[in-house]
């Protein structure tokens, strides 16, 4: 009977400070490792091998924690990643608050600064290039009187209902909002939302997959025109190849015949040469 511990996934150990440090100073020398942007020089294979290169740097450390295989090693880079962007969105949000207060109770130490020098900032604190909708802020002069005589009448209630400022959104970009007395944001002009891409109508969008599958087959008409002459070039010179082959093998034979006869000959003549004793 097998023993039930064998059967349990072993789990590395934790690593030191010092493996943390050579983990970020190997990441931040090879930076197309961090990205993990495969292209013609830069493959899945060469990752691997990277990863293996660091497997071997840390369990190199003495007393240190130990990985298995390069995928652990791996799977500790993207939890440091996660640790610092956790930490720094910590410190953002500390930062942004409104009433003072002493410094963040959170801190990045060296080798979480070097991390976060690698990681994306629109990971941490947004995309900047999205923006909010523009707010405009409406206060009608009428909203701030009161009845004076304590009577209560349509016009009374109607002032009493408007005692609430109105918030309008700025979901128009590029038409000023018609108010009384509007007060406007100083940065509204440079919230202003891309346009939309203009969706293509079924004629067009059928037209150009006609002028790309076009293209498509004259490419490929040109690809099999090209090895058509090519293996019709490649024929020809085999054929004269033959031919050559063909005539060397003849001349061999010929020449191999008339040593043969040629030896012949000798052989008769021999005897007389040569009388037995």
């Amino acid at each position: 009977m097998a023993d039930p511990k064998e059967n349990k996934k072993e789990r590395s150990s934790s690593i030191t400070k010092v493996q943390k440090k050579l983990i970020s100073d190997f990441m931040d020398n090879h930076r197309e490792l961090v990205s993990c942007q495969f292209s013609a020089t830069f493959s899945h294979q060469s990752a691997k091998l990277l990863w293996c290169e660091l497997l071997s740097i840390i369990i190199s450390v003495p007393g240190g924690g130990k990985k298995d295989n390069w995928q652990q090693v791996r799977k500790c880079w993207q939890d440091m990643k996660k640790t610092v962007k956790k930490k720094q969105s910590e410190i953002n949000k500390y930062c942004s608050r409104t009433g003072g207060g002493g410094p963040p109770t959170t801190t990045l130490d060296g080798v979480e600064e070097t991390i976060l020098t690698l990681v994306p900032t629109a990971t941490i604190s947004g995309d900047p290039n999205i923006l909010e909708s523009a707010v405009f802020f409406s206060f009608d002069n009428t909203a701030n009187k009161l009845p004076t005589d304590g009577g209560v009448g349509e016009e009374d209630n109607l002032t009493n209902s408007m005692l609430v400022d109105d918030v309008v959104l700025d979901t128009d970009i590029g038409q000023s909002t018609p108010s009384r007395n509007t007060t406007t944001m100083p940065d509204a002009k440079s919230c202003a939302r891309p346009e939309p891409k203009k969706k293509l109508s079924k004629t067009v969008r059928l037209s150009k997959t006609l002028n790309i599958s076009e293209n498509m087959l004259a490419k490929c008409s040109e690809k099999i025109r090209i090895k058509e002459a090519y293996y019709k070039k490649k024929l020809e010179l085999l054929e004269a190849d033959s031919k050559r082959r063909g005539a060397y093998e003849a001349e061999k034979l010929e020449l191999l015949r008339r040593n043969g006869v040629l030896l012949e000959q000798i052989l008769q003549r021999l005897p007389n040469v040569c009388p037995p004793h």
